[in-house]
């Protein structure tokens, strides 16, 4: 909408339009605002809140709550069913602190990657592809083994290309393992 057209709307001068919309001068005592009465109006014409437009920053909006969509094996095997809607899960846990995009999270069953990570915490990852993503190698992951377990474990090359090692913080690493899927862990929750 032009400045003209809001003008035209309100009754007023297209120059207090402009007023409003610029920046105040550094020496000016009181910058440019429209009426109070006015801004209700000037928020809902706008598509804003009335502190959008007096701040010029959007609003904070929470992300939703986080889908708990089954167990990951720290030590114990763990496999994995789909037994809920995508997008859907077993439970929910609150969004991890500094997430900014879409995430899933699993519960930790077993105590192989102890001291870091110990049966009942909740693990955080967000996968939207097949396959083993160059992030992923040197990192901690939630990997679903081919015809086996979804575990959480230090990822790294195997001996062959397309295998991996699987490292356990204590216990034996699995050796030349071929994955299906591998996410870095976004954030660990006791």
């Amino acid at each position: 909408m032009t400045q003209q057209a809001v003008a035209d709307r309100f009754g007023i001068d297209k120059n207090s339009i402009s007023n409003w919309e610029r920046d105040p001068k550094p020496d000016a005592r009181k910058p440019a605002r429209p009426d109070i009465e006015k801004l209700p109006m000037l928020a809902h014409l706008y598509g804003k809140t009335i502190d959008e437009l007096l701040t010029g920053k959007a609003p904070v909006r929470p992300l939703p709550p986080v889908p708990i969509v089954g167990y990951v094996g720290a030590g114990a095997e763990i496999f994995p069913i789909d037994d809920h809607a995508k997008g859907g899960g077993h439970d929910e846990a609150p969004p991890f602190p500094g997430q900014e995009g879409p995430a899933v999270a699993v519960w930790v069953r077993g105590d192989s990657m102890l001291p870091q990570i110990e049966d009942g915490w909740v693990l955080y990852y967000s996968r939207d592809r097949e396959g083993v993503p160059g992030a992923c190698v040197g990192r901690l992951c939630v990997v679903q083994v081919q015809d086996g377990p979804m575990l959480v474990k230090k990822l790294e090359p195997g001996k062959r290309k397309g295998l991996w090692r699987l490292v356990s913080y204590n216990a034996s690493p699995r050796e030349d393992v071929k994955l299906d899927w591998a996410a870095r862990v976004l954030a660990i929750v006791p």
